[in-house]
This record gives structure tokens, C-alpha cells and sequence, in this order.
């Protein structure tokens, strides 16, 4: 009577962690109770089996939550596209590509405009363009690989506790193998 005591507290205090919702406490509880009148060391290993799998769905809904969240931090806004949007290979290089031709207008357009004498602030229209053709793909490219680390080290903490989960779940069909968003 004892250890189901300690036991319903150690699951109140999942509870109140975040680490369990409501339905799944019950469920526990429920399954705790019910072996109480069995009281066997099988039925113990057996609730203690479905709480350890249970903490690691939740672990697991909790991962991909934050990665729904986190990735959206990574965005960045392409042409004329007001949302921001994922990016993307061929996002990268097109911005490679509007950064040299931006680079080189700029570059053209400081040439002529000083071979011909223009006045002070022409020039200035051409090192505008400079800028563009360095930042664009600076920009793009800090978006692209800062997403790209991201979601390498989601897909790795994904892994691991769906490799833990079917540890735990008996003969592995159980385990969550969908991809991850």
C-alpha cells in the first residue's frame, strides 16, 4: 500500500511538472489502482513500462512543438513574398545570383558614372548596389544555414527518444515513426 502511495505521488508530480496531461494521469492512475487489488511485481513493471512511454510520447509531442515554434524564427522574406517563408536551396542561390548581378550593376555603374565626371551623389547610387550585392546573400545564406543546424539538431533529439520509445514498447510497433514536420 505503500509503494502505490509513493507511486501516486510520483505521477501527481508528473502532473503538476507539465510531463503528463490530465487524461494521462488518470489513465496511470487508473491502471495503478487497479493493480493495487493485484498487487503483483508484474502488474508494477507493467504500469511503470506504459509511464515510461508514456513520458516519452510527451516528450516527443513537446520536441515537435518546439520545432513548429523555432523554425518560424528561421524564416526570411524572398522577393517580393511579404510572409516569410523556409529556405530553401534554390532560394540561396537565387540570392547568390541577385547579389553578383546587384554587385556588378553597382560596380559598372561607380565606373561610368566617375569616368564621366558625374556629380557628388551619383556615385553613391552604384556603392548602394555594392551593398545590396553583399547583403542579400549574406542574409540568405545566415537564414539557410541557421535553419538547416536547427533542424539537424531536432531531427537528432526526435531520434533519440524515438529510439527510447520503442526500447520501451513491447516489440516496437507501438513507437511514433511518422516523419517529423
Amino acid at each position: 500500500m505503500d509503494s502505490i502511495a509513493n507511486e501516486l505521488k510520483k505521477l501527481e508530480g508528473l502532473l503538476n511538472a507539465g510531463t503528463l496531461n490530465e487524461q494521462e494521469f488518470q489513465e496511470a492512475k487508473e491502471v495503478l489502482l487497479r493493480d493495487e487489488s493485484g498487487g503483483t511485481v508484474a502488474a508494477t513493471s507493467a504500469t511503470e513500462q506504459e509511464l515510461a512511454k508514456l513520458r516519452l510520447e510527451t516528450e516527443l509531442l513537446r520536441i515537435d512543438q518546439q520545432w513548429q515554434d523555432e523554425q518560424r524564427r528561421h524564416y526570411a522574406r524572398f522577393g517580393s513574398d511579404p510572409v516569410p517563408t523556409r529556405p530553401t536551396g534554390c532560394k540561396m542561390a537565387a540570392s547568390v545570383v541577385i547579389g553578383l548581378v546587384a554587385f556588378a550593376f553597382g560596380t559598372a555603374w561607380i565606373t561610368l558614372t566617375l569616368n564621366v565626371d558625374s556629380p557628388g551623389p551619383v556615385p553613391l547610387f552604384g556603392l548602394v548596389l555594392l551593398i545590396i550585392g553583399i547583403a542579400v546573400p549574406v542574409y540568405y545564406g545566415t537564414k539557410y544555414s541557421a535553419y538547416n543546424r536547427a533542424y539537424q539538431r531536432y531531427g537528432h533529439r526526435r531520434a533519440e527518444v524515438v529510439a527510447r520509445l520503442e526500447e520501451t514498447t513491447a516489440g516496437g510497433g507501438e513507437a511514433d515513426q511518422r516523419e517529423p514536420p
